[in-house]
């Protein structure tokens, strides 16, 4: 049988983690920063992608065709909310804090948790880089863009009416699936990544236990 180790870390303070913070970003740093460089990439594929759609196509225009009609559009629309409309009424107090505020304070907290921790799994490290990246390429439009965030992705969706009226639900109701960017596609995929590693973790888990 496996040996299981039961020793709990210990939980170190503030100024014991500020203090070992610079030792502890040099380990392993090639790792660290080759990861991390998925971040900055994703966020220049991001702006140039956004600023070719902002050029060449009007508000609320398209590529081909009529807006918002058959299987797949590319657009441009412009998005004041979180995703799906969310916060969309918003005071502009509540938005400059959960739209710009937010987002900067967990962007930055990423990126300090990749640098210093050292036994953190690879795939996390590529998800935080994607969430990064996404993020970032989110705010730099609710900032700089007066417009805010660019969206320009258009899909259909084959939404099931029955659902339209359950909270929870309603997303797959949508005959459409809401318009996205390429920084909203890197944490979709952040997010899965983390997901199916999670899984795959405690499916060895198990079996280490077994064993």
């Amino acid at each position: 049988m496996g040996i299981i180790n039961t020793k709990k870390k210990e939980k170190k303070s503030l100024k014991t983690i500020l203090k070992e913070f610079p030792a502890e970003v040099r380990k392993d740093r090639k790792t660290k920063l080759l990861i991390l460089l998925i971040a900055p990439i994703a966020v220049i594929v991001d702006q140039i992608t956004k600023s070719l759609v902002v050029h060449f196509i009007p508000l609320y225009g398209s590529l081909w065709g009529a807006p918002y009609e058959g299987l797949f559009r590319i657009i441009h629309v412009r998005n004041t909310a979180i995703a799906f409309g969310l916060g969309h009424g918003f005071a502009d107090e509540l938005k400059a804090v959960l739209f710009i505020l937010l987002p900067l304070v967990i962007v930055i907290s990423l990126i300090v948790y990749s640098l210093y921790k050292n036994d953190q799994p690879i795939y996390q490290r590529v998800a935080f880089a994607l969430i990064i990246g996404g993020g970032t390429g989110n705010l730099i439009d609710r900032i700089f863009r007066p417009d805010n965030v660019v969206d320009f992705v258009d899909t259909i969706w084959f939404g099931i009416d029955a659902l339209r009226n359950v909270p929870i639900l309603k997303l797959l109701s949508f005959e459409r699936w809401p318009t996205w960017n390429i920084a909203d596609a890197c944490v979709v995929v952040a997010v899965a990544i983390l997901l199916v590693g999670m899984i795959v973790e405690e499916v060895q888990a198990k079996k280490r236990k077994k064993n």
